[in-house]
């Protein structure tokens, strides 16, 4: 049976090596992130799909911030994908 595309609201986070983040286009700190992944969930609703574009590069301790703050903001639902080197977000 082939795996049913999801429905889900989906938008991008783009985390950069240099520790930038790029949400659904638009620049932001760990800082703001809780406000804005916040915004997101209400505006979206809760199966919103919160899409990680992790430069290959990046450390953990870069991504770690970031995953606590989609959980403290109740979006459970997270991919990850890798940014090819030659990718500019």
């Amino acid at each position: 049976e082939e795996p049913r595309e999801s429905t889900a609201p989906r938008v991008t986070l783009n985390v950069l090596s240099d520790g930038s983040l790029l949400l659904a286009g638009h620049a932001t700190t760990v800082e703001e992130l809780p406000r804005r992944l916040k915004k997101l969930r209400e505006d979206e609703g809760p199966d919103v799909e919160l899409r990680m574009r992790v430069d290959r590069k990046t450390e953990y301790s870069i991504v770690a911030p970031v995953l606590a703050e989609c959980a403290a903001s109740g979006i459970w639902n997270v991919a990850f994908s890798v940014l090819k080197p030659d990718a500019h977000p």
